[in-house]
């Protein structure tokens, strides 16, 4: 028999954590009020299974004691030990999921228990029931007989019908601490009489991932010749010990990737599994970041921990783990050397106050609250996914004093206007030469400005040809007719059919089409995309374009 057998819990005094679950169940046996069904959902190795035996053999002790535990000396509580008990069955729902076993066992519930006050059927992995086996549950679940109790298991709550589940009396099993799980297997050690390192047991009760089965069988494997050693279980496990990784974070804080490239050498040359590995490394982190978290390598911490927890995520379906964890944990090192690096051409000078000024850049306000300074024009330079008023990030910033291009012979006062509407920056295609590659982001036409340009219809077709991702648009207008409003500028685009004018007319192609126009004529208009059906005498006040000028754009 192996140990997880022989240290299953024989009442509720002997259950590993569950408190909750423990103390509901003594205090319905106690005052007598079982109900008929009753679900228990949880991951492996929580004492699903366990308590529902304890259950069912309390629900028929004939002496039950005061705490709510069976006595364990009755005939019903031997017979149950001694795996005799008729009245309680226990069903695999894997193996019974059919309609039929269902029916089977509604049609036996019937008949009244052979020795015991209860007929008890427990249910295990209960979600892998046929859904039609499920429905054929349902009404004896909603009104059993008052001799008959249920008692469904699962690990997977969700695939569990809603209706089976409002039958039910739900008790959710929590998974069970390292420290309950430490404590129970020195229980096992000083039973069996086996000698047990500390470092080993917290190994196991780490390695469970909270199933005590799993920390049992794994402890009764690793026991060899009465004895379990941390450095056995680590070097058949593969598993990196404490120091390693602290060497792998000592590494990483110090940017040293020829460093981090050794110790993933030694690591692959060791058998190390890449995901049980960075499984124990976010553990260490976590530990490391508690302990260091008034230092300031705390939000560096932080970050590794974000960073391995998604390639932790992906490890599954990577092609090479290691490779994964790897690259990873080289890439925090270059983000902070890109980032010490790169900080202090970053630091832009405070802006000066105009008491600070020189005389000759001041501007007095007539009315504070409505006056800004003006400074003279300079030069900016643009970089890309920067900022503007960024400089380049390789060259420190230097404060230069900036001569005024015309000398003010008196203050002026600005006062602050409105702004234009923003207007979309979009590539502009050079008339001349048609080039789409070179653009230029042209400055909003203000009033006053250069004169606006004579309309041309197939001007604009050209440059939305020219223009990605507008092959709709484009096909609607080169195959429909327009009419430009001079005042106000109204361009109205009828589009050949009703279709193409819904797939036309959304405000990214109207904002397009203005942006465009204004780019191109210097014209504000407002843009209109319409269907309207010819009449007999042509499209109403359209004028279509001339088949010469319509070939010169294919």
């Amino acid at each position: 028999m192996s140990l997880y057998q022989k240290y299953r819990p024989k009442d509720f005094d002997d259950l590993v954590g569950q408190q909750f679950i423990r103390k509901a169940l003594t205090s319905a046996l106690q005052n007598g009020k079982t109900v008929g069904a009753y679900l228990f959902c949880g991951s492996r190795g929580t004492g699903k299974t366990s308590v529902a035996r304890i259950l069912a053999k309390a629900v028929n002790c004939l002496d039950l004691r005061k705490d709510g535990n069976p006595c364990d000396v009755c005939r019903n509580c031997e017979a149950f030990n001694n795996g005799t008990m008729v009245d309680i069955v226990e069903i695999d729902g894997a193996s019974n999921n059919g309609v039929d076993h269902i029916r089977e066992l509604i049609e036996k519930a019937w008949f009244q228990p052979t020795y015991g006050k209860f007929k008890v059927y427990i249910i295990d992995e209960v979600h892998m029931l046929s859904p039609s086996a499920f429905n054929a549950l349902l009404k004896t679940l909603e009104e059993p007989p008052e001799h008959v109790k249920f008692i469904l298991a699962t690990t997977e709550f969700e695939k569990v019908l809603e209706t089976i589940v409002s039958r039910s009396q739900r008790y959710d099993f929590r998974k069970i601490s390292d420290d309950d799980i430490v404590s129970r297997l020195e229980l096992i050690a000083e039973r069996e009489d086996i000698s047990a390192e500390m470092p080993a047991l917290r190994l196991i009760a780490q390695l469970a991932r909270g199933g005590l089965r799993d920390a049992i069988s794994l402890f009764e494997q690793y026991s060899v010749g009465g004895r379990l050693s941390y450095e056995f279980i680590r070097d058949n496990l593969s598993i990196v010990g404490t120091e390693r990784l602290r060497e792998i974070t000592d590494t990483i804080l110090a940017n040293d990737p020829a460093g981090l490239a050794v110790i993933f050498a030694q690591l692959k040359t060791e058998s190390v599994e890449p995901k049980r590995l960075l499984e124990q490394y976010l553990y260490f982190l976590r530990e490391t970041a508690f302990a260091e978290i008034q230092s300031p390598s705390f939000p560096r911490l932080m970050r590794i921990f974000d960073a391995c927890s998604v390639a932790y995520g992906r490890v599954k379906d990577f092609p090479n783990g290691f490779l994964l964890l790897e690259m990873t944990l080289l890439a925090q090192i270059q983000s902070a050397h890109y980032e010490s690096s790169v900080a202090p051409a970053r630091q832009v000078p405070a802006a000066r106050m105009p008491s600070e000024m020189p005389p000759q850049h001041r501007v007095q306000a007539a009315k504070p609250e409505l006056a800004i300074p003006v400074p003279a024009p300079a030069t900016v330079r643009h970089f890309s996914n920067e900022p503007e008023y960024l400089p380049e990030p390789t060259v420190p910033i230097r404060e230069f004093p900036i001569e005024p291009t015309v000398p003010a012979k008196k203050p002026e006062t600005v006062k602050m206007q409105a702004a234009p509407d923003p207007i979309e920056k979009i590539p502009v295609t050079a008339p001349s030469n048609g080039d789409v590659s070179k653009t230029e982001n042209a400055p909003a036409p203000e009033s006053g400005d250069t004169p606006a340009k004579p309309f041309s219809f197939l001007d604009l077709v050209k440059y939305t040809q020219g223009v990605p991702k507008k092959g709709v648009l484009l096909s609607a207008i080169k195959s429909g007719t327009f009419k430009m409003q001079d005042s106000p500028p109204v361009l109205t685009v009828f589009a050949p059919s009703d279709f193409a004018r819904k797939q036309a007319d959304t405000p990214e192609n109207r904002e397009f089409l203005m942006t465009a126009i204004q780019k191109l004529f210097w014209i504000r208009a407002e843009v209109r995309i319409l269907y309207e059906t010819r009449q007999a005498g042509g499209p109403p006040a359209a004028r279509e374009l001339d088949s010469q000028s319509a070939n010169d754009i294919f």
